[in-house]
């Protein structure tokens, strides 16, 4: 490669948001990523649902066995509001090769 030739790659990603743990919600993700087939699936918020009604929602070991199983490379999620703990706790104990992102504070740990 020329000195001034710069090396690329094509990177596909799928960003959704606003998930609430719904069922409905998290199927049409599947689909959407079975379709796709993207390198990077970017849940960018809101991916739990924080209210006490949880009629059509996963519980929090249901929706972290559905990350785990999402066919792509790479897993980024933003985890909002409710129950994060138990989720990513759950997430890495079915996909101990993933990588979290996590905020304390004002400082981002992998």
């Amino acid at each position: 490669m020329a000195t001034d030739e710069v090396a690329t790659t094509e990177v596909t990603v799928l960003t959704a948001a606003d998930l609430h743990q719904s069922c409905q919600l998290y199927a049409d993700l599947r689909k959407a990523v079975a379709e796709h087939h993207p390198d990077v699936v970017a849940l960018v918020g809101d991916c739990l649902h924080a209210g006490e009604d949880m009629d059509g929602r996963h519980t929090a070991a249901e929706f972290a066995s559905i990350l785990a199983s999402l066919p792509c490379e790479h897993l980024v999620f933003v985890r909002g509001v409710g129950g994060g703990v138990k989720v990513v706790e759950k997430w890495r104990f079915e996909n101990p090769a993933g990588v979290s992102l996590e905020r304390s504070n004002s400082a981002m740990s992998v």
